[in-house]
């Protein structure tokens, strides 16, 4: 849903005082399994708010989703990103 979203707004222009404007979103979606996860409304706005700076730092006008998956890197869990 928010790719479709992301690309009705890039393909739209935006008219104003005769001039168009074309404008680009970009989204941060998170996901959790409440069988299985422990983690809160807080931590699920959390992620999808370290996903949209990961779609940011791609270069804006992208989706990307966190997933509740986290792989073990070292002595510490890290979040899984994925486009």
């Amino acid at each position: 849903m928010a790719e479709k979203l992301r690309d009705s707004i890039a393909i739209h222009a935006f008219a104003d005082n005769n001039k168009k404007y074309h404008v680009t979103a970009s989204f941060g979606v998170a996901e959790i399994n409440p069988a299985v996860d422990t983690f809160t409304k807080d931590d699920l706005l959390n992620f999808a708010d370290e996903a949209l700076f990961e779609s940011k730092k791609k270069g804006r006008n992208s989706v990307t989703l966190h997933t509740s998956k986290k792989k073990w890197f070292g002595r510490k869990y890290i979040d899984v990103f994925q486009e």
